[in-house]
């Protein structure tokens, strides 16, 4: 299953973790920042690199990478900070879409469609960590204090078919109480 990370897609996990708490809205509306950019280029005539060089001089703070990041690519859910947000409307607001109106709910609706990646990324692990073939790896780790790898392949009834490649490291493990792993998965 492939997940694209700057939406949830139907049938994704962080899409049926929003569904879930009855906020599929937000993937909507967390997008609504990329669509002005995107507006600002097909209506104003701008080239990405005059978009990325306007949003630079409305004051955005941010390293021009990072700029160019959100002007090229799709795989951002939306800039971390709502100042970063607010450059990107004063850079693109005579071009169609205002983006001043709604800035907070946009904002609010992105940091929702990001916490749902989060927990997404979290239940992700787990089912991953709680596969036979990767416990054999991690008892084999523990017993002797390292692993042989060879590529991994499996089914999951959830996530479809599953190819690990490549194992870097194997932290060291350790046991917590339910009650903390139960507060890492609501924040």
């Amino acid at each position: 299953t492939e997940v694209s990370k700057n939406e949830a897609k139907k049938g994704t996990i962080a899409y049926d973790i929003l569904k879930s708490e009855n906020q599929e809205q937000c993937i909507y509306r967390a997008k609504e920042w990329k669509e002005c950019i995107d507006d600002a280029i097909v209506f104003g005539g701008l080239s990405k690199n005059e978009l990325v060089d306007k949003i630079i001089k409305s004051g955005c703070k941010r390293h021009k990478a990072t700029i160019r990041g959100w002007v090229f690519s799709d795989s951002t859910i939306c800039p971390l900070e709502k100042e970063d947000l607010l450059c990107i409307a004063v850079a693109c607001d005579s071009y169609g879409t205002n983006l001043f109106d709604d800035l907070d709910n946009i904002f609010n609706a992105a940091s929702c469609v990001r916490k749902a990646h989060i927990k997404a990324g979290f239940k992700l692990s787990n089912i991953i960590l709680n596969t036979s073939e990767i416990q054999k790896i991690v008892n084999d780790y523990s017993d002797y204090g390292y692993f042989n790898f060879p590529s991994i392949e499996f089914e999951n009834s959830q996530l479809g078919h599953i190819t690990i490649t490549k194992v870097t490291d194997i932290g060291e493990f350790q046991d917590y109480p339910a009650s903390i792993c139960d507060l890492r998965e609501e924040n």
